[in-house]
């Protein structure tokens, strides 16, 4: 029996108006649906939405950087830690700082960079 999500999660991504996007969202949606009760119907590849919106081919294999530099800007720089710990000292229940601050990062950008790329037209 999948793990139980939390109710306002459980809402919130199966709402109707909830888009959810991403690199490799569909994996992630996919792993999400079949170890919890998440259903997230509305799920978005972030480089099919550069490729669709701003006309820009070959983003099939592009990293989180490389789309930055295209949507926000050349002068996006995202540099990703050479190594990060994975947990905090002595713990296994939190997230090391590096982690949880790239992983901040991540969201961030992808959030913004999916809010101005769904109020372009194509």
């Amino acid at each position: 029996m999948p793990d139980e999500a939390p109710k306002a999660l459980k809402d919130l991504l199966s709402n109707s108006r909830t888009i959810v996007v991403g690199l490799g969202i569909n994996a992630m949606v996919k792993k999400l649906e079949s170890e919890t009760d998440l259903l997230i119907p509305k799920q978005v590849e972030l480089r099919d939405l550069v490729q669709e919106k701003m006309g820009q081919g070959g983003t099939a294999k592009s990293n989180l950087g490389s789309l930055a530099k295209l949507v926000i800007g050349p002068e996006m720089e995202v540099v990703k830690p050479k190594s990060m710990t994975w947990w905090g000292p002595g713990s296994k229940e939190y997230l090391s700082d590096e982690l949880a601050q790239y992983g901040s990062t991540v969201a961030f950008l992808v959030a913004h960079m999916a809010s101005k790329l769904l109020t372009v037209e194509p």
